[in-house]
């Protein structure tokens, strides 16, 4: 009897980034949004200002919301990470930390973000999001969920 062995080779891109590279290609954020108005979506306006701290290579947006300040923290450097979120139901129904995966990355000045998060019944929703700053300064915000504009927003200084 004869034994064969097969090799099997998987190929997986790589990305290498110093630390001081993750945030280059980034928007040149300000330290703070006052006024932030919705300009499209579906949901209804639910944050009024933004805060964002750099740190190292990491960017912290401090949202304020009907129901207090929400944080989200962002690592831009392509790496998928486990995280928790929140998510909106049609009917206007809130379900917080929910598992998550998250990335998010720059390119030509703009913050990619892209989130599966795991629903209570079995089922994933897909989220990306656009970070911005237009040429008059103001920071643009566009978030879709499955596809479908979730919300699209300014903010200014």
């Amino acid at each position: 009897m004869k034994q064969c062995m097969v090799i099997l080779t998987l190929l997986v891109p790589t990305y290498s980034f110093s630390k001081s590279d993750n945030l280059q290609d980034c928007p040149n954020f300000k330290e703070s949004y006052m006024t932030c108005e919705k300009i499209s979506g579906q949901l209804p306006a639910f944050f009024s200002s933004v805060k964002i701290q750099k740190k190292s290579e990491i960017l912290t947006f401090t949202t304020q919301t009907f129901q207090g300040p929400f944080r989200t923290t962002y690592t831009p450097d392509r790496v998928v990470r486990q995280g928790r979120d929140h998510h909106y139901l049609e009917d206007g129904t809130v379900l917080p930390d929910l598992l998550s995966h998250e990335s998010s990355y720059c390119a030509n000045n703009v913050l990619y973000i892209s989130e599966i998060t795991f629903l209570p019944n079995g089922s994933v929703t897909q989220e990306s999001a656009e970070m911005s700053i237009d040429d008059k300064g103001k920071l643009i915000f566009k978030v879709s969920v499955d596809g479908k504009l979730l919300l699209k927003a300014f903010c200014t200084k």
